[in-house]
Formats: structure tokens, sequence, C-alpha cells
């Protein structure tokens, strides 16, 4: 939680007292590939001192490693110095190497041949290539259990998504949807709010928050949220039933 929110003083602290830098979540996130994922201003001195305190630089599972992470946000940076954590891993290299098997399509087969391979445009390039396509498999499999009403499944897929591209509105929306079936207004709301931030002129984004505000109660709320949708969209009907919805709750509550 400390490396997802850039929270330096409380890393700092954990590590002090011996957290493990490795320890996975249980998205199989390394604390390391989460503080990247946030995407904070802080995210670089996050990084510096995880890698400090012995975080592997090349840990995770399912493919989506710090270095697959940065590269799929672009984050040069941060990715130059995963690059360098790398190659401070050179001695480890050397010892398992002459027992490791040598993969199709490396032309060099030396651990400098290696490296250079890892480095170069077309290596970032499949990274963002394998990321991305992991990313579409989710969203599938998300639509997918939507479609069956298994809403908790579908949340897992999107969060799945969510972890390789937090940026994506239409992802964080589904997760809005989603957290709305289970009535789980909180949650609704959190995504919803994160839609509006990247996508302020979106009509479904003030829906998602509406919907949400209604589930907790927050009348008032939400008849903001959907005056917000009107403006955008004046004439769905939908919207304007919704809002009345939500002034009809606000007076019975009163």
């Amino acid at each position: 939680m400390a490396a997802a929110n850039g929270q330096l003083e409380a890393i700092q602290i954990l590590l002090d007292h011996n957290a493990d830098p490795n320890l996975m979540s249980c998205r199989s996130y390394t604390p390391l590939a989460v503080s990247i994922v946030s995407g904070l201003p802080q995210s670089l001195r996050c990084l510096e001192l995880l890698l400090e305190a012995g975080a592997d630089p090349d840990g995770g599972s399912n493919g989506v490693t710090p270095l697959v992470v940065a590269t799929h946000k672009g984050l040069t940076e941060i990715i130059r110095r995963l690059v360098q954590a790398v190659k401070g891993h050179h001695h480890d290299v050397e010892i398992l190497f002459p027992v490791t098997s040598r993969i199709p399509g490396y032309i060099d087969w030396s651990i400098g041949g290696v490296m250079t391979r890892v480095q170069s445009d077309q290596a970032k390039e499949q990274w963002k290539l394998k990321a991305n396509e992991k990313f579409q498999e989710a969203k599938e499999k998300g639509a997918e259990a939507f479609k069956e009403q298994d809403y908790y499944k579908a949340l897992y897929w999107y969060s799945q998504a969510s972890d390789i591209a937090p940026y994506d509105a239409n992802v964080l929306s589904n997760r809005s949807m989603c957290w709305a079936r289970v009535k789980d207004g909180k949650s609704a709301l959190e995504n919803a709010n994160k839609c509006i931030l990247l996508r302020p002129d979106w009509p479904k984004a003030y829906y998602r928050a509406g919907v949400a505000y209604n589930l907790l109660k927050r009348y008032s709320c939400a008849q903001e949220a959907f005056l917000e949708v009107l403006k955008l969209s004046p004439n769905n009907q939908e919207l304007k039933d919704a809002y009345r919805e939500a002034v009809e709750a606000q007076l019975k509550s009163a």
C-alpha cells in the first residue's frame, strides 16, 4: 500500500524494520512493480529506496516485471535505472549462465549479448506488445464474466487490466459498474472519481459516480453527478430518470 501511494516515509520505516522488499501482493506484484504502476512523481524515489533495500529489479510473476510495467508506461528514467540494477546482478548471471538453456533467436549467446538484447529497442517493443496482449486478454475475460453476471470474477480481470494500464478510463468505468452491481458504493465511487479525473468530459464517468452516490445514500451528490451528465448529454432519457429518482430518494430520506 505504501509503495502504491508513493509514501516515502512509510516505505523507509517499513524497510528499517526489516520489511521484505520482494513480498508479492495478492495479485502477484512486487512493491517495486506497484510503485511504478502508481505513476506518481515520487515513483523514481520509491524505486531507489526499494532497490537499495534489495528489491529484485526483475521480480514478479505472469510476465509483468517492473521493467515491463515501466516500458508499457514509457517511463524512460525508471527504465534506465532498472536496467542499471539488472546489470548489477552480473555476477549472479555469470554463475547461472553456463547451466541456462539457449533461447532461440539470440544470435550472440553470451552474457553481454543477452544484456544488449534485453536493452534493445526491439526487446522493449516486445515487452510493450506482451503487456498489451495481457491487457486486452484481461479486458475480454472481464467482459465475458460480466455478461455471465459473475461480477467478482469480472472485477478480478478488470483489476488485472488496470494494473497494467492504470490510466485506462474504460477499465475504471467497468470496475465501477461491477462494484455497483455487488453493492459496494465506496469502491464504485473511487473508480468513478478516477474516471472523472482522466476524462472530465465523459458522460459515463459522471453516471458511474451518480450510481455510486445513490448506493451510499448521498443523494444530493448523486443529483449533482447526474446533472453533470445531462449537461454533456441533455437528451438522454435514462439520465433524466436517474436524476429524478435521486431527487425522490432525497425527499423520502428527509
